[in-house]
């Protein structure tokens, strides 16, 4: 049996971040965070 991954987006409002506080601490532009909770690829 697997454990339910937390989706990208869940995890980053239980942390309490926006998607920019989010792009800007990983150093990336705010649409690529979006692609990731979407979980779409370049």
């Amino acid at each position: 049996m697997t454990a339910k991954r937390a989706q990208p987006a869940e995890r980053r409002v239980a942390l309490g971040c926006s998607q920019e506080q989010l792009a800007e601490k990983a150093g990336v532009a705010v649409s690529t965070v979006v692609r990731w909770e979407a979980d779409r690829t370049p």
